[in-house]
Order: structure tokens, then C-alpha cells, then sequence
């Protein structure tokens, strides 16, 4: 099992990841996917896709979004209709889900930023690199899936 530091670390290459892919694609390609979302607002749904339902709080640190604009992001993700609050009975708590409609937004966007990374990665990385680079992606995401998924946010949350 994963302590605090070493699923924080994870949480961090895997923002990293993205935020370099993100770059990547935009630099040979000029265009990151459409989707009508921002940066943050990205952050957020992929990590409402991977771990399910989060608090605001939960969703900031993880997301590693400024909880100053935590709260702008995810009402601009409301007024989209593609997340939603829920409270649930007898807790303080109010979570956060993705509707129907986000899950089709999140999911068309991850089918295009898919072809793009790997249009970019054919075009400009050698296949040398390419291999190392899908096994280290590949071992991420089969430790990820390892993690149970309140673990993950109790630790994420905790480290902050």
C-alpha cells in the first residue's frame, strides 16, 4: 500500500504529465483539442473521471488548482451543466459529480487529445523515446488503478 509522500508524488508526475503533454501538443500542433474548457477546468473533470465524486476542498488540492479559483472554476462547470453538487443525507459535505453531459465533453476530449499526443509523438519523437515513454505512462496509470479510490483523496487530501 502507498503512503502520503509516494501517492502525493504520483498525483504530482501525473499533473506534470499532463501539463507538459498539454504544452507538447500545442507547440508542434499549434492547437490543443476543442473543447470548450480551460486548463483548470480539465484538471477538475479528469479528476472527478478517475476518482469519483470530490468536495470543493478535495477537488483543489488534488487538482492542484489555487483554491481562489476552485470555486469560479467549478460554477463555470455548473453553469455548463456538465458537473453537478450533491449533499448527501445527514453529511456537511456538498460533492461534486460530472453529469451525463460531461462525461460525453470529457470523454470526446480525451478521444482527440489521444490522436493529437499520438500524431505529435509519430511525427516528433524518436521510436526509441516513444517506447519508454508509453511504459513509463503505462506503469503509472496500472499503479493508479491499484489505489482505491477514498484512499487516494483521504492521502491527497491530508498531504496538502
Amino acid at each position: 500500500m502507498m503512503n502520503r509522500e509516494e501517492l502525493n508524488n504520483l498525483m504530482d508526475l501525473l499533473n506534470e504529465y499532463n501539463y507538459v503533454q498539454s504544452k507538447l501538443i500545442t507547440q508542434l500542433n499549434n492547437s490543443e483539442p476543442k473543447s470548450g474548457l480551460s486548463f483548470y477546468q480539465r484538471q477538475i473533470m479528469l479528476s472527478l473521471h478517475y476518482l469519483g465524486p470530490c468536495t470543493i476542498s478535495e477537488l483543489s488540492k488534488i487538482s492542484k488548482i489555487p483554491s481562489s479559483n476552485a470555486c469560479r472554476v467549478i460554477n463555470t462547470l455548473i453553469q455548463k451543466e456538465l458537473c453537478q453538487k450533491h449533499k448527501e443525507p445527514n453529511k456537511r459535505a456538498v460533492y461534486l459529480t460530472m453529469t451525463e453531459k460531461g462525461k460525453k465533453t470529457l470523454e470526446e476530449y480525451m478521444y482527440a487529445r489521444g490522436s493529437k499526443d499520438l500524431e505529435a509523438f509519430n511525427k516528433y519523437i524518436p521510436e526509441k523515446d516513444r517506447q519508454a515513454l508509453f511504459a513509463l505512462y503505462k506503469q503509472l496509470i496500472e499503479i493508479w488503478s491499484k489505489i482505491p479510490t477514498d484512499f487516494a483523496k483521504e492521502l491527497l487530501s491530508k498531504n496538502q
